[in-house]
């Protein structure tokens, strides 16, 4: 059952739940993650990223995840993920994603809020669901040609983390479904021992 993220936030938030996200750049993948999903009878949220382009690319392995999703006998969102450019965001829509995420997290603040807000205005039209990101995850997972933001090593990693006041006006004034913040998380193998605040996730949570 094909459905938009706004409506697996809905799903989670009623049983009490976290619901799983995966990439699956092959059908082999996106085939296991949704017999798992059903045999828990559980929602689940398949996604491609956009760094995995030269790997498989979307117009290939979109429409296969699209039709598995609305084939599967559980919720299923499918979900483009790290997207840095607005028009593979189209593009995404356009092959049936139902939803998808901006990243603009390491753009200066006024230009991720003006793409954010033009993402959302495109989702409309597809009655699409959109994420988008503040504050900057530890070894990113970003599109091929994004702008990196510094190693992991020369940054003190708490000045990469999510201002929760920041986070309540980004998330009202762009009127995205789902925020993603960084409490210092990474993507990938931690090379140092993660300094998680979650005292701080709590606020942005509030």
């Amino acid at each position: 059952m094909l459905v938009t993220l706004k409506e697996i936030l809905k799903i989670a938030e009623a049983k009490k739940i976290a619901v799983g996200s995966f990439n699956t750049p092959n059908l082999e993948s996106a085939m296991a993650v949704l017999k798992a999903a059903e045999a828990q009878n559980q929602p689940v949220i398949l996604m491609h990223a956009e760094i995995h382009e030269t790997m498989m690319p979307i117009d290939i392995i979109g429409p296969i995840m699209v039709s598995l999703a609305d084939k599967a006998a559980v919720p299923v969102c499918v979900h483009l993920d790290h997207g840095a450019t607005l028009s593979y965001l189209k593009h995404a829509m356009e092959l049936g994603f139902t939803s998808i995420m901006y990243d603009g997290s390491v753009l200066p603040y006024d230009e991720n809020y003006a793409n954010t807000c033009i993402a959302v205005m495109m989702a409309k039209r597809y009655g699409a669901s959109v994420e988008a990101e503040i504050g900057v995850l530890l070894r990113k997972e970003t599109a091929a040609g994004a702008p990196e933001p510094e190693p992991e090593e020369e940054v003190d990693p708490s000045s990469m983390y999510t201002d929760p006041e920041l986070a309540r006006k980004f998330s009202e004034d762009t009127g995205i479904d789902a925020l993603a913040c960084s409490f210092g998380t990474a993507h990938g193998i931690y090379t140092k021992a993660p300094k998680l605040d979650f005292v701080r996730l709590e606020k942005i949570h509030q």
